[in-house]
């Protein structure tokens, strides 16, 4: 199936488990939550290889939001990048590559996570 479906870059600030105090959390929605990753610095088109470690789902409000704040006191979160995507996630337990087509706002290119690195390439 190849429709579309949302998805967000968040900016995080003031998380405690972060060292510097920032990273960002991209977030794809599949089904009832949005698959969520947890970038150590921002995504750029045709840019650098971004470290890209899996992190718990998050809730689909996450993709509307215009910024708050993270709930038990880790941080606030806005997003910095947004729109919809086309093609599909791997089944969540498969450890394949996920290769979706990200149109935003601000940019638009193919997304690659594989092996914990992630990168967006013009289309």
């Amino acid at each position: 199936m190849n429709s579309y479906k949302r998805w967000v870059l968040l900016e995080h600030i003031g998380a405690p488990d972060d060292s510097i105090g920032l990273h960002y959390d991209l977030l794809l929605e599949d089904l009832c939550d949005c698959r969520t990753w947890k970038l150590n610095s921002l995504l750029i088109l045709d840019g650098p290889i971004v470290e890209a470690r899996k992190s718990h789902p998050h809730h689909l409000n996450w993709l509307k939001t215009s910024g708050r704040l993270v709930s038990n006191g880790r941080g606030w979160a806005h997003p910095v990048e947004s729109g919809y995507y086309k093609g599909c996630l791997p089944k969540a337990l498969e450890s394949k590559p996920v290769l979706v087509e990200l149109i935003g706002k601000g940019f638009s290119g193919i997304l690659e996570i594989q092996q914990n690195f992630c990168v967006l390439k013009s289309s």
